[in-house]
């Protein structure tokens, strides 16, 4: 990540991080949790780190979420759904 990125997530983006991630418990995309994948991300749906508005947040397991990041920040909410995603299952 680079710096000028990192600055701008929240002082305390660790804990709000970890309570959504607990919140939701699975990858929003393709279902899968832990311990079937080794650990969930949250995704900034605007791509922005500094909105940390609830809507703007969606959890994702890391290849969900390269996906999502590689595809130029679309909404993952309408990204394909769980059923069609059959590459990595």
């Amino acid at each position: 990540m680079k710096p000028e990125t990192k600055e701008k997530y929240p002082k305390h983006w660790q804990s709000i991080s970890k309570s959504i991630k607990t919140l939701v418990g699975h990858c929003e995309r393709c279902g899968r949790s832990v311990p079937d994948i080794p650990w969930l991300t949250v995704h900034h749906i605007d791509g922005d780190p500094s909105n940390n508005d609830p809507k703007n947040h969606y959890v994702c397991c890391p290849k969900c979420h390269f996906e999502i990041q590689r595809a130029g920040y679309p909404d993952p909410r309408r990204s394909k759904k769980v059923e069609q995603l059959d590459l990595f299952n």
